[in-house]
C-alpha cells in the first residue's frame, strides 16, 4: 500500500484523527516516558468508535503499508491534545505524534534512533 492506495481507500469512509492534517498524512508516535514502548508510524484516519470497546488496543494487521505503518494511531487519542494514550500500561504511556514526509521501516527508525543517541553524545 502507498498513501494514494491508503487515502482512497479510507477517503469516504473514516474521518481524520488530527484535523488539521489530510488522511495520508504519517506520523510518528514517539512515546512520552522512557522503558519497553517503542516509536511506531501511521496515517492520519480516525478510529470509529468501534476499535476501542473498554479501550481494547486496536491491531489492524491488514491495515498498513510496505513499511509496517497503520492506517490509524494503535491507541486513543485525546482530542484536546492530540497525545495518544496507552492505557492497558501502568501507568498509562503517552505517545506524541511528530508529523513526517514518510512512513518509516524497521531499518529506518533504527538508524534515526542510533543518530538520536550519537547527536546526544551517547554510546549506540
Amino acid at each position: 500500500m502507498n498513501a494514494t492506495t491508503i487515502e482512497n481507500s479510507t477517503k469516504y469512509d473514516r474521518p481524520v484523527a488530527h484535523p488539521l492534517y489530510p488522511i495520508d498524512q504519517v506520523f510518528l508516535w514517539l512515546p512520552g516516558f522512557p522503558g519497553k514502548e517503542r516509536p511506531y508510524c501511521t496515517y492520519n484516519a480516525a478510529q470509529d468508535d468501534a476499535t476501542f470497546p473498554e479501550f481494547q488496543v486496536y491491531q489492524p494487521e491488514k491495515h498498513h503499508d510496505a513499511n509496517g505503518a497503520f492506517l490509524s494511531p494503535l491507541f486513543p487519542i485525546n482530542p484536546g491534545t492530540y497525545v495518544c494514550w496507552h492505557l492497558h500500561a501502568s501507568p498509562p504511556i503517552p505517545f506524541h505524534g511528530v508529523p513526517i514526509t514518510r512512513s518509516l521501516s524497521a531499518m529506518d527508525m533504527s538508524d534515526l534512533a542510533q543518530r538520536v543517541l550519537l547527536s546526544t553524545g551517547e554510546d549506540p
